[in-house]
């Protein structure tokens, strides 16, 4: 079962909670929000008792073990965070990883445990049972990699809200700028609101001396352009 963040989210029910979720995908902030968003919805004020976060490969079989199975303090959940959740399998021996099958198996009924992965899921040759479980069992499976349509649609809504248009030849071109990536997207739209505009055509006239500033610093081809036709122009002295 794959989801989508959102989709995710809006699907979770606070009093039927699954004890196994994973996420996976390039987008790590974008998880960290979710996993904020969660702590928030889920544990409230109680977060900071209930709450665990374990790097994988730097987490022992019997941390993971005591952290999921320790009782909720003042609350009715608790989470528990599994980082490079790949990365903590492949450290197991195979006697560790039969116990880790048959531990996830059985999650303590006030505990939600969620796995983390940052990258795809890349078909290999043989059965992953740690990936296996997750999908005989139907645990969600979030998905953080989003498709070029859904960072238009977003950025789009984003930069709408700041009273700034764009069409979606400037929206890819931003999208191709920031790798396609989520995190690095949202520091273009930063610039853009900073800026005041999105455009790309050349300046006919000289940009406003207020204005210049954050041109230069989102490097707007509009103020390139101008600069370089005064330069053939006057001279380089006169720059």
């Amino acid at each position: 079962m794959v989801l989508k963040p959102k989709q995710f989210l809006k699907t979770l029910n606070k009093k039927n909670l699954p004890n196994l979720v994973l996420f996976y995908g390039i987008e790590t902030a974008y998880m960290d929000k979710v996993l904020n968003n969660l702590r928030e919805k889920v544990l409230g004020e109680t977060w900071e008792f209930n709450w665990s976060v374990l790097e994988g490969e730097d987490t022992s079989l019997e941390e993971l073990e005591g952290a999921v199975t320790a009782s909720p303090f003042a609350a009715e959940w608790r989470m528990v965070v599994l980082k490079n959740a790949m990365a903590f399998w492949k450290a197991r021996t195979d006697k560790e990883r039969e116990r880790v099958i048959q531990f996830f198996g059985h999650i303590p009924c006030h505990t939600v445990l969620i796995l983390t992965h940052p990258g795809e899921l890349k078909e290999k040759k043989g059965k992953n049972p740690l990936l296996e479980l997750i999908n005989k069992g139907n645990y969600p499976t979030v998905q953080f990699t989003p498709k070029e349509e859904d960072l238009k649609r977003w950025a789009k809504k984003t930069l709408k809200k700041k009273g700034i248009q764009a069409d979606d030849e400037r929206i890819g071109w931003l999208i191709e700028a920031a790798e396609g990536r989520m995190d690095l997207l949202e520091q273009e739209l930063e610039k853009i609101v900073l800026a005041g505009d999105i455009e790309m055509e050349r300046e006919e006239k000289a940009p406003d001396y207020r204005q210049v500033s954050s041109m230069v610093y989102m490097g707007s081809p509009a103020l390139m352009e101008f600069m370089e036709d005064l330069m053939a122009i006057k001279g380089h002295i006169y720059l």
